[in-house]
């Protein structure tokens, strides 16, 4: 009689061979990892600065691509500042004309005890990224007919000679 087994049970002596071989490593994978301590990393906050122009540089406002700018000139003229800002729950901005002073309706008003509060007059509209430049000429155009006639004649007649600092 031979001590050498058959093929079958060859074959299953390494079946639980490698049933203990996963196992192990199963055993192993569903002990706890060690707890391992992370230190929370304060974000970094850029300043809020305003250039000359007026245009607000935070974290809240986009970069303004140059031909918003240059549509806004365009329409209205360089002395209006805009703003952009992005809205975090759908695919648009929010897009803000700044009107100057020399165009606005809105006057300073007499505050409590003698102090003068100054209005800034903003127009705002909420523009898919989809429309991008023809929702800022539309809009631009929009708020160029909302002045009155005087008011727009002097739009037009500053636009060649109004200067926008770079």
């Amino acid at each position: 009689m031979s001590t050498q087994k058959a093929p079958i049970w060859q074959a299953v002596d390494q079946l639980k061979e490698q049933v203990v071989s996963l196992t192990l490593k199963v055993e192993e994978l569903n002990k706890p990892a060690s707890v391992v301590q992370i230190n929370p990393i304060s974000p970094v906050v850029p300043a809020v600065t305003t250039n000359g122009n007026g245009v607000t540089n935070s974290p809240n406002y986009y970069p303004i691509p140059p031909d918003f700018v240059e549509t806004v000139d365009l329409v209205l003229n360089k002395n209006f500042s805009v703003k952009l800002e992005p809205l975090k729950d759908s695919p648009a901005f929010i897009f803000t004309i700044v009107v100057p002073p020399k165009y606005s309706p809105l006057k300073d008003v007499e505050g409590p005890n003698g102090t003068r509060i100054t209005q800034e007059d903003i127009r705002t509209k909420v523009i898919p990224f989809s429309e991008g430049v023809n929702g800022v000429r539309l809009w631009s155009e929009r708020v160029f007919n909302n002045f009155d006639k005087d008011t727009q004649f002097r739009i037009v007649e500053d636009r060649p000679f109004a200067q926008r600092p770079i």
